[in-house]
């Protein structure tokens, strides 16, 4: 409630104050835009609330804190695949290997199931 408050509060100076800012318009474009800017910030607002909470408590907003786990699950994935690749590389290089497609596909499959491919949980990585 408070949110919603301070950011209809927001919304109203801003539209408020927009005819003070703008020097160089007719009065009539000037009421027209300010009144148009209103119905298009708070039909805005509205539409996001609608969205957050649509039939009381349904809501079909995203989870901000599973997005962000996820994030920070798939850079941790990014992190363990790097290093990996580094070790792989420096061992094949040490054994004169050259960096060829088959190199990659090898590193490919040398990896555990659930960090060789974006997007796949990171399954494996607990028990390592």
């Amino acid at each position: 409630a408070h949110f919603r408050w301070m950011l209809e509060s927001v919304v109203f100076v801003y539209v408020a104050l927009y005819p003070w800012c703008v020097l160089h318009e007719t009065r009539l474009v000037l009421g027209c835009t300010t009144v148009g800017m209103g119905f298009v910030f708070y039909g805005l607002n509205s539409l996001t609330e609608q969205l957050e909470d649509p039939v009381q408590m349904h809501s079909q907003s995203f989870d901000l804190v599973t997005t962000f786990q996820k994030m920070f699950k798939e850079l941790d994935r990014d992190v363990v695949v790097r290093t990996r690749c580094q070790e792989f590389l420096d061992g094949q290089k040490e054994q004169g290997a050259e960096i060829t497609e088959e190199l990659h596909e090898r590193f490919q499959l040398s990896l555990p199931t659930g960090l060789s491919h974006r997007g796949v949980q990171l399954a494996g990585l607990e028990q390592e």
